[in-house]
């Protein structure tokens, strides 16, 4: 008689190990000006769902507006932006939704795996036609040469740089409770010298200091991770088709201070590492920019703060996800078209102006 049931119990165990957890977080934001209310406000929420993730961005920069005399330049001052990512079927949507945020007014769909092959604009082929778009591949250094490189690039710019700049970087010992949840906090702080006037020898110190909390073991962490790494596989791959713009931003990101690049770290962990891409949630970052004191008098600082209002695991919708189906839909192309067609015209005013010029 009690087969059934312990063959029943058998089933949901089974089917509960099979099964993916669902996450929401969803973030609160404001960029403030001195001691004034917050010019912009931001909401963000992520929602995660097996192979799909959608980030919903909302701005509200109406103080800002009233204090300019009015968005002039057509510029609206509230909006919502959906980024869509879909692993399973290979999309990637934008949708623009309307002021009110109860529909869609615009939107992109575009194969992920291949959107970024498509958007490599080749401008050194305005400089010489062998640079063009289809030279495939792109010649790459490896991880290690670029590690090579920027510690080399540091070395020789560490003289120079700490005249001019300084960054210290810490783990904070104890740990702190954001909105019920465990956190454990880092701190950076950057001073940067800016010259008084064109060639003057003294300077004036720009400090910008930051702090990020985020905690661990959550419900939900694992998927999170998975599809980071997942989706990172589709982003991997040159960004453009010329080998030196490729690789000055990982030369430079090796050539970073080590106190920027630990504080990197904290973010999103080190390549390589098993958890590269996601090391937690989030539960609160802020930075404040201390500017010199003739212009803080005038200004004040510039102060930016990201709070987690809410993180959960109730089961999301499959409609969060699915491709508008109303609004317009945009295609990328002829804006491509276009970007090429200058690309050509470049090519031929640099023939021009040097032919001229002999």
């Amino acid at each position: 008689m009690q087969k059934p049931f312990i063959f029943g119990a058998l089933a949901l165990i089974s089917l509960a190990g099979g099964a993916h957890a669902d996450v929401t977080w969803e973030h609160s934001a404001s960029i403030s000006l001195g001691n004034t209310k917050p010019l912009v406000k931001f909401n963000l929420r992520n929602d995660w769902s097996g192979d799909n993730h959608r980030a919903r961005f909302s701005f509200d920069a109406g103080s800002a507006a009233g204090m300019a005399g009015g968005m002039g330049s057509g510029v609206p001052a509230r909006g919502t932006l959906d980024v869509i990512e879909r692993l399973g079927d290979d999309k990637l949507i934008f949708a623009l939704r309307n002021s009110t945020n109860t529909g869609v007014e615009q939107y992109v769909e575009e194969p992920y795996s291949t959107l970024k092959s498509r958007l490599r604009i080749n401008f050194f082929e305005a400089f010489d036609p062998k640079f063009a778009a289809t030279a495939e591949p792109v010649p790459a250094l490896t991880d290690a040469q670029r590690k090579r490189l920027g510690q080399e690039l540091r070395a020789f710019t560490r003289p120079i740089a700490k005249a001019t700049s300084r960054q210290y970087f810490r783990a904070l010992p104890n740990t702190r409770v954001i909105n019920g949840l465990t956190s454990h906090g880092y701190r950076f702080t950057s001073m940067t010298k800016i010259p008084e006037t064109i060639g003057a020898g003294k300077g004036q110190w720009v400090r910008m200091a930051s702090e990020l909390w985020v905690t661990t073991g959550r419900e939900g962490d694992d998927e999170i991770l998975s599809f980071t790494q997942r989706a990172n596989e589709k982003k991997e791959g040159a960004a453009t088709v010329s080998m030196w713009i490729n690789e000055i931003m990982p030369i430079m990101m090796e050539a970073m201070p080590e106190e920027s690049q630990a504080y990197l770290a904290a973010f999103i962990g080190k390549k390589g590492d098993a958890n590269y891409g996601f090391k937690g949630t989030p539960t609160q970052f802020s930075f404040t920019v201390t500017p010199p004191p003739a212009v803080q008098m005038m200004s004040g600082e510039i102060r930016f703060r990201a709070d987690l209002k809410s993180r959960s695991n109730t089961p999301i919708a499959a409609r969060a996800f699915a491709t508008p189906t109303e609004g317009q839909q945009i295609k990328i192309e002829p804006f491509l078209g276009i970007i090429r067609n200058l690309v050509k015209q470049g090519r031929d005013q640099i023939e021009k102006g040097l032919g001229n010029l002999m």
